[in-house]
Order: C-alpha cells, then structure tokens, then sequence
C-alpha cells in the first residue's frame, strides 16, 4: 500500500491517508493551458496598439526627479530617519542601517606585495592572523583571499601561457 492513495471522481478528489480519516477535497482537474508556440502577435502587429499613454512618465524622468528631490530635501528625509529611530521606531532603525551606514569597512593591514604564489602565500598567512586576533572578520578575510587567490591563478596562467608560447 502506498503512503497515500487517491480516488478521483468527476467533481471531488477523495484522499485516504493511511491511518488517519477520510478528506474530501473540493478540487477540479482542468486540462494544463497550451500556450501558442513561436510569436505572440502577428508580424507586424503590436501588443498595445494606442501605444504609451500621453504624458506617462518614463524611468528616466521617474529617477531624475527623485535624485532632485534627494537632492534638495535629502538631508531632512535623513534627519528625520534618524530622529524616528531615536525614538525606538524599528522600521526606522532598519532603515538608517541598512541604507545609511556602509555595509563595508577599509580595514588597513600590511601585506608584502605579491609578485609570486610564495607572497600569496606570506599574504595569506597575515590575513589568517589579523583574522584570529579579531582585527578583521571573517568575512573581510575570505575576501582578501579571494583576492590573492585570484592572483595566483592568473599568474598561474599567464606563466601557462609563456610556457606554451615557448614551445
């Protein structure tokens, strides 16, 4: 027997469920939608014929006049953002955080100039301790191994690439 049986009828489902009660579920089988393949419209017709509506704004105009409103008036949009979220109103606090602050830090750390995989190698071992002591997270770690990592790997091909010309 299987987990779960179905007997269908023209107008309800029926659904068993081993070890429980019946269920009567009002549902329809209706046959899937067929799309028509290839074009929409026919060649040479439009898909809405009286086109754009007169003096409907475009993105464009949309966000210029948003940026001039930013502009003129931004700075006691912030003001009041802030003041909201002093006042303990989360979706304020959200708000000034998310937006307000940078999501990213510069972290300053002394790296030896990589010029090869062995100063990738001196590079990474200064991320992985200025990461164990807390100067840096975690996250700003494995992206400054990104970094290193990917100059490994281009140098690694373009010393590929001589070694091919060479042949």
């Amino acid at each position: 027997m299987s987990l779960l049986n179905t007997i269908e009828s023209s107008e309800n489902h029926r659904v068993e469920a081993r070890g429980g009660p019946s269920l009567f579920l009002a549902a329809r089988y209706t046959e899937p939608v067929q799309r028509p393949r290839g074009r929409q419209w026919a060649k040479g017709e439009s898909g809405n014929p009286k086109g754009k509506p007169r003096g409907a704004l475009s993105r464009r105009t949309i966000g210029a006049s948003l940026a001039g409103i930013l502009a003129r008036k931004g700075n006691a949009v912030l003001t009041k953002a802030i003041m909201a979220a002093l006042e303990g109103d989360v979706g304020a606090m959200r708000i000034v955080l998310d937006r307000c602050l940078p999501k990213e830090r510069l972290v300053r750390i002394e790296l030896p100039r990589i010029r090869g995989p062995g100063d990738a190698m001196r590079a990474l071992a200064v991320i992985m301790d200025c990461a164990a002591e807390g100067s840096i997270t975690t996250a700003e770690a494995a992206n400054l191994s990104a970094l290193a990592r990917s100059y490994v790997e281009i140098s690694a091909v373009a010393e590929l690439r001589e070694q091919v010309a060479a042949l």
